[in-house]
């Protein structure tokens, strides 16, 4: 389901999006096991613009929608620091930037410590 969020088919995207959605919702399985299977490690085709953008905007949706049941934030910024704040295409940048943000909301200023590493210009952003 989660590389069905980078079809060309609207519709086919809206589906998978409801799909793990509902998911999340559900308690046998729920929003950190949601999570964690959109931040598994994905090979290197896998790794282009569309797909890593669906990744961080499914993972926006579920820590502004479950907030401390989303998964924890050090999980959630080692995946945008490995797959987004560097990446080559703007809008993976902007959708890193924006699941970022979400996190910021949800665990206040302990994100600051999760974001060592990044070169100053990638902190700016």
């Amino acid at each position: 389901l989660v590389e069905k969020l980078s079809s060309s088919n609207q519709k086919v995207v809206e589906g998978a999006e409801t799909a793990l959605m509902s998911l999340a919702l559900f308690s046998g399985i729920g929003p950190s096991y949601v999570g964690s299977q959109a931040m598994k490690r994905m090979a290197s085709k896998d790794s282009r613009g569309k797909l890593v953008c669906a990744r961080f905007r499914l993972l926006r949706d579920i820590v502004n929608e479950f907030g401390s049941e989303a998964p924890h934030g050090q999980k959630l910024m080692d995946f945008v620091k490995t797959n987004g704040l560097g990446h080559k295409d703007a809008e993976v940048r902007e959708a890193a930037k924006e699941l970022t943000t979400a996190i910021y909301l949800r665990d206040g200023s302990s994100v600051a410590s999760m974001l060592d590493g990044l070169t100053e210009r990638q902190v700016k952003e």
